[in-house]
């Protein structure tokens, strides 16, 4: 919480939120009057913006509701570092925090938060189809290679499904060079890419593998790519799920999707979520039934694969109950 100067008008504070983006608030003292906040580079005016917006956690950390603001720096100051303020229109009055160093396109993190800026504008339209065929991929960042269990498993996929090919999107010459030196013996069917934005995942994958102990940032990604595109199957790495079998997770789920899935035309007379949605492409398949006290992970980190490989219904179907549960979640959380 900010306390105002005991002559200020106007007072606010600004949050970098990947160097590339940056969002705060700006209220006026003893009103709820719509402030407007002046942007500059190198000390030049380059725009005006309106603090109208709620944004989350700029309220939770400041206990005000609305009168935040999103600011995104423009591509063409990526070429070098710039001085970025943030001021009050109506006083010139400096927001708390302002005063802050951009970065350029030499800085060793300023590919990550490009993807991650990306996910501040997608068309979902656009992004809705798109997907490769018999493609794995994930992010090659040292959180992820220097994870044992996690590249274990992406060793036993390798194995396991002979003719997919491996995308490891990395941000940095180390990322890249320690991928090489990881897989020294299975490259060949690798491909490494620097992902300019999300686009640049969802083009190249049909299945995308997310680590769970992820930083939160990146959780985004995977979440877009679970609820936006309907041909990509996500699936969430869990280290510490090996005791777990699938009538375990029923608790996961809305208590409302297995009815709420029947009615949208998932056929199975299961109340285990799980069975409704994939019972149905299972037998299409010719595969065994899923049986419910089988192993949860194996079944999410295998099985899950290898159906979303040979039907691309599979995925569309597991898409749906994605939707499906999420919307419910809006209307009525657990």
């Amino acid at each position: 919480m900010i306390i105002p100067k005991r002559d200020a008008k106007e007072y606010g504070a600004v949050h970098i939120d990947n160097y590339l983006t940056f969002t705060g608030f700006c209220k006026k003292v003893s009103s709820d009057e719509i402030c407007k906040v002046d942007v500059y580079i190198d000390a030049k005016k380059i725009d005006t913006i309106e603090a109208n917006q709620a944004i989350e956690n700029i309220e939770n950390i400041y206990d005000i509701h609305g009168h935040g603001f999103v600011f995104e720096l423009d591509e063409k100051y990526f070429n070098k570092s710039h001085l970025l303020e943030f001021k009050a229109t109506e006083n010139n009055e400096e927001l708390v925090n302002s005063g802050i160093q951009t970065i350029d396109k030499n800085h060793k993190k300023f590919n990550e938060y490009r993807l991650l800026h990306s996910l501040n504008n997608i068309d979902e339209e656009k992004i809705k189809d798109m997907y490769c065929k018999d493609a794995i991929g994930f992010l090659a960042t040292e959180e992820n290679l220097n994870n044992k269990d996690f590249i274990k498993y992406i060793n036993e996929l390798y194995i396991m499904f002979p003719s997919v090919t491996f995308k490891a999107f990395y941000f940095n010459d180390n990322q890249k060079a320690l991928t090489k030196n990881i897989f020294i013996n299975t490259i060949d069917r690798f491909e490494l890419i620097i992902p300019t934005s999300l686009y640049d995942i969802s083009s190249n994958v049909e299945i995308y593998l997310f680590n769970a102990v992820n930083r939160d940032n990146f959780k985004f990604v995977y979440i877009n790519l679970t609820y936006l595109c309907k041909d990509i199957l996500t699936v969430r790495f869990l280290e510490n799920n090996n005791n777990l079998s699938i009538n375990n997770q029923t608790q996961y789920p809305h208590p409302r999707l297995s009815a709420k899935l029947k009615s949208c035309g998932f056929r199975s007379e299961s109340n285990n979520v799980y069975k409704v949605i994939f019972d149905e492409q299972i037998a299409k398949l010719n595969l065994n039934s899923l049986n419910e006290d089988d192993n949860y992970a194996k079944f999410d980190h295998f099985n899950k694969i290898e159906y979303a490989l040979q039907s691309n219904d599979f995925t569309n179907n597991y898409f749906k109950a994605n939707r499906l549960n999420r919307e419910i979640l809006l209307e009525d959380p657990i």
